[in-house]
């Protein structure tokens, strides 16, 4: 499914799901005629966040990117701005039939667990987690003289602590992945299911990971369970550093080709087609 809107002008917005690991959602900027500075924002659940390398984003003619912490299940509208002016708008769903933790800057280094256990092993939700939530009220008190009841100054209540998940891996791939987040992921962003009440359609925890080897000396078992408790904190913005085609893997795939040959073969093709796919000339 790719959804596009045209503006009154030339600049057309296209949103498209990509079933990657973890999915994702690609985003399509075309028509772009000078120099121009976007924002672009994702509004999900009344919640309106800007998308991760999208603050003051500058650039001409056209740009192909990923938003790997798209919501997944749920209607998200996106909203291209320019100088805080709305420019256009669409509206997509990110299918999913798993939750998501992840690191927000290496998306391969990804979880998907699930409700269920299923043929293939994925990693479960222990029915312990999403129990409780607290949201601190960060507000002080001053006695003032005379006055019985205190005053309380303060700013906005904070955001759910103490969030807990509690996941069950399955096999030793997941377990590893698992270690390699706790070893390289300060935050950890989570993108779980709508059936998972309680939590933000994405949410980035920071706090301890507890590993409880579960049937350890059982052979041909590797089940763990990993106790995830965080508290939910601003989003990190900063473009994902990986999770793209890189310049390698196209000199590999065009390596037994001429220009020539090259040229003839993607003559129907354009440049904003192998923005969006780099590797397309394998399936031309």
């Amino acid at each position: 499914m790719t959804v596009v809107i045209a503006t009154s002008g030339s600049i057309t917005l296209e949103l498209e799901p990509v079933d990657g690991t973890p999915p994702a959602v690609r985003v399509t900027v075309s028509g772009v005629t000078s120099t121009t500075v976007f924002t672009l924002q994702r509004l999900c659940e009344g919640r309106t966040v800007t998308v991760p390398g999208w603050r003051a984003r500058q650039f001409v003619d056209s740009v192909v990117d990923m938003d790997w912490a798209a919501p997944t299940n749920r209607p998200i509208t996106y909203t291209l701005l320019v100088n805080g002016v709305t420019v256009t708008s669409a509206t997509v769903t990110l299918p999913s039939a798993y939750a998501w933790l992840q690191d927000p800057l290496q998306p391969e280094k990804s979880l998907r667990f699930g409700l269920a256990r299923d043929s293939v092993g994925t990693a479960v939700l222990d029915h312990k987690s999403l129990k409780q939530f607290t949201y601190k009220a960060n507000a002080g008190t001053m006695q003032v003289l005379g006055a019985p009841e205190p005053t309380v100054f303060g700013g906005q209540r904070q955001a759910s602590s103490g969030v807990a998940y509690q996941i069950r891996t399955i096999t030793e791939a997941d377990a590893a992945v698992m270690e390699t987040l706790i070893d390289e992921t300060p935050i950890l962003l989570v993108r779980p299911l709508p059936q998972m009440v309680g939590v933000p359609a994405v949410a980035y925890l920071v706090g301890d990971v507890v590993q409880v080897p579960f049937t350890t000396h059982l052979p041909g078992e590797h089940q763990r369970y990993w106790s995830v408790t965080g508290d939910v904190v601003a989003a990190v913005l900063k473009a994902a550093v990986s999770g793209s085609v890189t310049y390698d893997q196209v000199q590999q795939l065009l390596a037994g080709y001429t220009y020539d040959q090259v040229q003839a073969k993607a003559a129907a093709t354009t440049y904003l087609d192998w923005q969006k796919n780099p590797l397309i000339f394998s399936t031309l």
